[in-house]
């Protein structure tokens, strides 16, 4: 017996596969921001001080924290959540704890300032590549922007206003618990949005709107 798969399955498949591909790439990006040791996002500061203070490796810190935030969303913003807030945040650390084993394992960090700034910048891009598909393909927004949207429907507060303190806060958080804040923080401050922006236009054009083409040529037949 033939099964046959249907458009809408194709298409949840192929949007599935790049979703995974957002999750890899992030988490490639989190690991070498991480160890190009010139500091980073908020959150990767944040990583890094967990495992300064505790040892903890970055992967269990990113399940620590996307725990603790999936909770507060399922409290605070649960309608905004969507299989996607799941999937993101516990696939996420174990995206990130892989790469940091195979970092491990072939001995990949940089040893020169040369190299600190290749893996500083790569990271970032990688970083914004991965949220940037993540976004485009709406499967779900993670669960932070989701309790950023209630601030932003209570209170109306603005987006970057909230990720902004939320940012400084975290930043805050992994410098006191010993995680290195340097010109990698200040370059993701002034950078990450940029890129991000960059991204999605590129991600909508050629990765999401290929996929809808794709089902209108196939509905069509």
């Amino acid at each position: 017996m033939v099964t046959h798969i249907t458009t809408n399955q194709r298409l949840l498949i192929r949007k599935s596969l790049l979703f995974v591909l957002g999750l890899l790439a992030v988490g490639l990006g989190v690991n070498l921001m991480a160890e190009s040791r010139l500091g980073g996002d908020g959150i990767t500061v944040f990583y890094m001080g967990m495992k300064a203070a505790f040892n903890l490796p970055y992967g269990i810190s990113s399940y620590l924290y996307n725990i603790t935030i999936i909770l507060l969303a399922a409290i605070f913003a649960r309608k905004y959540l969507g299989l996607g807030s799941f999937i993101y945040s516990f696939g996420i650390g174990s995206f990130v704890y892989v790469f940091e084993i195979l970092f491990s394992l072939f001995h990949f960090y940089p040893s020169h300032w040369i190299s600190q700034t290749v893996f500083l910048v790569v990271g970032q891009a990688f970083i914004a590549f991965g949220l940037a598909v993540i976004i485009t393909l709406k499967i779900g927004i993670n669960a932070l922007d989701c309790l950023i949207l209630v601030g932003t429907d209570r209170f109306g507060w603005t987006y970057r206003t909230q990720r902004s303190l939320i940012d400084a806060t975290l930043t805050l958080v992994g410098f006191l618990l010993g995680g290195l804040v340097g010109i990698g923080t200040i370059f993701s401050v002034l950078t990450l949005g940029w890129f991000i922006q960059a991204f999605t236009g590129w991600t909508q054009s050629q990765l999401v709107n290929h996929i809808t083409i794709q089902r209108a040529s196939a509905d069509s037949v």
